[in-house]
C-alpha cells in the first residue's frame, strides 16, 4: 500500500485490490453422486470493473474416500451463459486411504487460482459465478468422496464447511498492494 498526502495533507491510499468477497457454504453433508461431470458447489459474486482479474482461494472439507481420480476443477464465468474459464490446476485434493470411515478420516480440497481479466466470461463487470466441480478424464462415473461439508458424521467431530475468498484486482495478479 502506498500513501499519498495530496490535497492539503489528506491521507489517500493506493491499492490494486478492487474488492474482496467471502463465501461460506451453509449447506451441510452435501451428498456427492457418481457422475462423469458434476458441479458440487456454486455461488455468485459481483465483479465491479471489466478490466480486473480474479484471484480465488479457499478449501472444502470432505468425508469418506471413493475415487482418487475424479478431476476437481474451479471455474468462473457468466451465470446466464456457458462462458466460463475452467482450471483443473485450481484444485488440489488428496484423498484419504481406502475404506476410510467417518470417525476422523476427513480430507481437505484446496482451491487456489488466478483468472486474467481477458479470460472467457470475465471481460465485463456484473454478476459472476464460481462453480466447483469435477469431470473425469475418461468419462466414467466417479465421485471423489461421499460428502462435502461433513457434519456430525461421528459423535466426536464437529461440523465443517467450505470457505472461499474471491479477490478482484487491477493489473498484476502476482503482487497485491
Amino acid at each position: 500500500m502506498t500513501v499519498n498526502f495530496a490535497n492539503g495533507g489528506e491521507q489517500k491510499y493506493s491499492s490494486n485490490i478492487v474488492s474482496i468477497s467471502h463465501f461460506t457454504d451453509a449447506t451441510r453433508n452435501i451428498e456427492l453422486q457418481s457422475n462423469s461431470a458434476y458441479i458440487a458447489i456454486e455461488f455468485d459474486f459481483t465483479k465491479l470493473a471489466a478490466d480486473t482479474s480474479i484471484v480465488l482461494w479457499g478449501y472444502s472439507p470432505m468425508a469418506f474416500q471413493n475415487s482418487y481420480h475424479a478431476g476437481w476443477y474451479a471455474e468462473v464465468g457468466e451465470p446466464s451463459s456457458s462462458n466460463y474459464t475452467r482450471y483443473y490446476e485450481a484444485a488440489h485434493y488428496v484423498s484419504p486411504h481406502d475404506n476410510a470411515q467417518a470417525n476422523g478420516n476427513y480430507q481437505t480440497l484446496y482451491w487456489s487460482g488466478c483468472w486474467d481479466s481477458t479470460a472467457t466470461g470475465l471481460n465485463a463487470s456484473g454478476t459472476r459465478r464460481v462453480r466447483l466441480g469435477w469431470q473425469t478424464r475418461d468419462g466414467s462415473n466417479q465421485r471423489p468422496g461421499q460428502r462435502l461439508n461433513p457434519d456430525q458424521q461421528s459423535a466426536r467431530t464437529r461440523e465443517r464447511t467450505t470457505q472461499i475468498t474471491v479477490m478482484e484486482v487491477y493489473g498484476n495478479i502476482n503482487r497485491f498492494t
